[in-house]
């Protein structure tokens, strides 16, 4: 391999650049999770240390001509064909050394667009590495990045994954599994057989960046329940999700999480689904979930409104999950056009929904079922179709609802 003097190194500033990015003022006092940005940005900064070795990606220290490869010592990778494999378990390229930029030259990683256990690109346990600027098509798992919490960094960005072709809550188009620090931006997954992006086991300081998941099976961007303090910055999940589906545009079922000027567009169950605590949707859009091509047909029927599935097609909703779910924020979202409910809470713990609006959804506008310690406050709401009000249990007093344009100003459990 050829030694860089340090004229021509080009230092990989790709985390900083995009952390910095991301990171706005806090809007609440006490908020955790800007500290959880700026500690993500700080532990990348490693990368100025340890990837200082590698050039631009104009210029290649392996061409890369077809597949399986595996890399195994540090430098700069370069696709120089579209490459296809075949096989149930195959990887296509393999990185098992850390400080790697792997360049696919806008050119095609194919599989064999088969239900299987194959994998387009796999990074194991490696730090330092980054993937940009190509096509994975037709393998079970598009990209894997599979290790331990103190594995990473790892950059993806600018990556189309189409047809993934393996089923089930585990699978997805890109998949963090047990790694520390991960930033995917600028990629799309679509028509895949599973989730769009997921971040699975205990990973934890990731980030998803302006990336689009569409018309996959099941979520566009998953978070597990063990997965903590990861962060989705301006992504779009669309038409996304089966009818019968519990997931959504967006399903978090870990702790700390955040997601920021997010949309959910068009998925045929929820929009944004919250299941784990301590969550924040902040300036979050979800408009016409619950509306697959049935749903449509039947949107005006009012016996939909009473039909199983309607718990399955809110804008946003907060419900329990596998353990406790407990102070969850919605702050300054919007939910628009949404087949039942434009925003619910139906399970207690001190959620909070607020500023939010809610406009043409085809139930209520906030729906808080059980108005124990939650807090509903300073919201709006109009055009929704039974009625813009906040829905309490009914044997309750409820002295904040009415009907008609109704500014939540005197809020429910304030505090």
């Amino acid at each position: 391999m050829r030694v860089y003097s340090m004229s021509k190194m080009v230092v990989l500033l790709f985390f900083a650049t995009s952390i910095n990015n991301a990171t706005v003022q806090p809007i609440f006092p006490g908020e955790n999770i800007w500290k959880l940005v700026s500690r993500i940005g700080f532990t990348a900064d490693i990368i100025e240390e340890k990837v200082c070795a590698l050039l631009d990606a104009q210029s290649c220290d392996i061409a890369i001509t077809s597949v399986p490869f595996t890399i195994t010592a540090p430098g700069v990778y370069c696709l120089a064909n579209n490459v296809v494999y075949s096989g149930m378990s195959t990887i296509g390229i393999d990185i098992q050394s850390d400080c790697v930029l792997l360049d696919l030259k806008g050119r095609t990683v194919e599989g064999p667009c088969e239900v299987a256990n194959d994998i387009g690109i796999n990074v194991s346990g490696t730090k330092n590495v980054m993937i940009k600027n190509g096509f994975i098509k037709g393998s079970g798992t598009g990209i894997k990045v599979d290790g331990n919490p103190s594995s990473g960094p790892v950059k993806i960005s600018d990556i189309i994954v189409t047809n993934a072709t393996t089923p089930g809550n585990s699978a997805a188009g890109i998949v963090i599994e047990d790694y520390n620090v991960v930033v995917v931006e600028k990629c799309c997954v679509s028509n895949g057989a599973a989730h769009g992006f997921s971040i699975i086991g205990t990973s934890t300081h990731c980030i998803f960046k302006d990336c689009v998941a569409w018309c996959n099976a099941n979520s566009g961007f998953f978070i597990d329940v063990n997965s903590i303090q990861n962060c989705l910055l301006s992504c779009k999940g669309n038409l996304g999700t089966s009818t019968e589906s519990t997931d959504a545009g967006f399903r978090i079922d870990g702790d700390e999480n955040f997601a920021h000027r997010s949309i959910a567009l068009g998925n045929a169950s929820h929009g944004f689904l919250l299941i784990g605590s301590k969550n924040i949707l902040d300036e979050c859009i979800a408009i016409n979930n619950g509306v697959s091509l049935k749903s449509r047909l039947l949107k005006d029927n009012p016996s939909l409104r009473s039909h199983s599935l309607d718990s399955h097609r809110m804008g946003f909703i907060i419900t329990q999950g596998q353990k406790k779910n407990e102070n969850n924020i919605l702050r300054r979202c919007m939910a628009l056009a949404n087949l039942v409910d434009g925003i619910t809470v139906d399970v207690s713990g001190g959620h909070e929904v607020l500023a939010c609006s809610t406009v043409g959804n085809g139930r209520y506008g906030v729906s808080d079922e059980l108005n124990s310690t939650n807090k509903i406050f300073a919201n709006a709401s109009n055009a929704n179709t039974i009625a813009n009000y906040f829905q309490v249990d009914p044997t309750m007093s409820n002295p904040t609802a009415a009907t008609g344009y109704w500014m939540n100003v005197s809020p429910i459990n304030a505090p």
